[in-house]
């Protein structure tokens, strides 16, 4: 399971920030966070070993994209 939770003294996270799975430049799961939200999360997923994924981050024109391999 993937979460976002902010950070600091802040209690919600920012109106609109997407979170999202991507394997081979496909979007596989994606949520997009609501006013008030204090966290965001994805579904649970499974990845086989010697595959890999990203979690991307966008927030409007800003975006990090973290690969990983299992």
């Amino acid at each position: 399971i993937a979460q976002v939770h902010p950070t600091g003294n802040d209690s919600y996270l920012p109106l609109n920030l997407k979170l999202s799975l991507v394997e081979s430049g496909n979007v596989l799961q994606e949520i997009q966070s609501r006013s008030r939200d204090c966290y965001i999360q994805l579904n649970r997923f499974k990845v086989l070993p010697g595959n890999n994924f990203s979690i991307r981050l966008v927030l409007g024109e800003f975006s990090i994209t973290e690969d990983f391999v299992i």
